[in-house]
């Protein structure tokens, strides 16, 4: 639920039937206490955001997405690309779950986007009184008698429209842009990641993206910095030593390092024994790989 200060002071009240709807993905595979305390998660992050960039917004949720509720779609799509957890989102537009309703809302929408074959994709997430298919066929029909020439093509259309019944309303929308995935940050536990070179930024952020909350150290804080693009991480400027993470570590409650090293280059520095596990994420990752993980992280 979205705090008081923020639906007083950010939150649209009018009625808004743009709306942007966020999937998840690995969430859903958890039990139904654990899927709904990382849907929590998920939406505080979204929210916490929002606020900082101070973009007027609302959110809703059921079972299996989250909607965003805003005339700044933009600047939300950029929150969203950067937002672990995230699977997909799409900007649709809303209307009820009328069947005529439904074929307005369509036949509207595709005026919008020329093209000249189109295919119309259906799915129920609710009870209706029309299947999945008859709500496709009604609609298209509509679409072909308002707009004379354009033709269907189920193969290989020009533009396809996906229409998802769910229980709060109809969502219309025709692309999907996607999230980094994986899990919502700081659900899985908190790590040290010891920054001395751009691996070391990449390994951190593969941990990022699987639920853990990052605090790093090092001499670079240049290095870091791609990372706070995604999620706020925790800086202290010390020599990227072992010792010193460990040292971090139990500041912190952390229970794991993590370093950019190969298993060899790790084994010449590691302490014996060493007090915490080290994980190494870039373990097993071919040369063209970490240049496209690069890619994503460092934002080049």
């Amino acid at each position: 639920m979205l705090s008081t200060v923020w639906r007083k002071r950010y939150a649209p009240q009018q009625e808004n039937n743009m709306v942007i709807l966020v999937r998840y993905a690995e969430i859903g595979l958890k039990s139904d206490f654990v899927r709904k305390e990382m849907e929590n998660a998920l939406i505080r992050e979204i929210t916490k955001k929002l606020i900082e960039r101070r973009i007027e917004a609302r959110t809703e949720r059921d079972r299996g997405h989250i909607y965003i509720i805003s005339e700044q779609e933009n600047e939300i799509a950029q929150i969203l690309t950067h937002t672990f957890g995230v699977a997909s989102f799409s900007h649709c537009v809303k209307c009820g779950l009328d069947i005529d309703e439904i074929k307005t809302a369509v036949v509207e929408y595709v005026k919008e986007h020329r093209c000249s074959t189109f295919a119309i994709r259906a799915r129920r997430a609710s009870q209706h009184a029309h299947t999945s298919m008859e709500i496709a066929k009604i609609a298209g029909s509509a679409v072909q008698e308002h707009i004379p020439g354009l033709k269907v093509d189920l193969t290989n259309p020009e533009l396809t429209i996906y229409v998802e019944v769910r229980p709060g309303g109809t969502y219309i929308y025709h692309e999907k842009m996607s999230g980094p995935g994986g899990l919502p940050y700081g659900t899985q536990g908190r790590v040290v990641a010891i920054i001395a070179s751009e691996r070391d930024t990449l390994a951190a952020w593969l941990m990022m993206k699987r639920g853990c909350r990052v605090f790093a150290i090092g001499k670079d804080d240049a290095l870091v910095k791609p990372l706070n693009a995604w999620a706020h991480v925790n800086f202290e400027n010390l020599e990227p030593t072992i010792d010193n993470a460990v040292k971090i570590a139990r500041k912190r409650d952390a229970r794991a390092l993590i370093s950019g090293m190969c298993g060899e280059e790790l084994l010449e520095v590691l302490p014996e024994p060493c007090a915490l596990p080290v994980f190494l994420p870039l373990s097993g990752f071919e040369p063209q790989q970490i240049e496209t993980l690069r890619k994503v992280v460092m934002g080049v």
